[in-house]
C-alpha cells in the first residue's frame, strides 16, 4: 500500500512539472494531475484528494476550472469503459 511518504514524493515530481499559468499545456497537466489522483486514491482508504492537489501545486492561481474538470471527467469515463 501506498503511503504518505510516497504521495509525497509523487507531488513534488508532478509540481516540479507544472507550466506556467497561461501556458497552452496547463489545462493537459491538470488533466493529468487529476488522473493520477484518481488512480492513487484506489491505492489507500486514507488517501486525501484535496492535499494532493494542493501538493500537487493546484491550488490558489492553478486551481482547477469547470472545464478541466469535466474533460478529466471524460477521460477517466473513457479510460474504464
Amino acid at each position: 500500500m501506498l503511503q504518505l511518504r510516497h504521495f509525497e514524493l509523487i507531488a513534488r515530481a508532478i509540481k516540479a512539472k507544472r507550466p506556467a499559468l497561461g501556458a497552452p499545456e496547463l489545462n493537459q497537466w491538470q488533466v493529468n494531475v487529476i488522473i493520477m489522483t484518481d488512480t492513487l486514491a484506489t491505492t489507500n482508504p486514507q488517501f486525501k484528494r484535496d492535499k494532493f492537489y494542493e501538493a500537487c501545486g493546484m491550488a490558489g492561481k492553478y486551481s482547477l476550472n469547470a472545464d478541466t474538470r469535466a474533460a478529466a471527467l471524460m477521460l477517466a469515463a473513457a479510460r474504464s469503459a
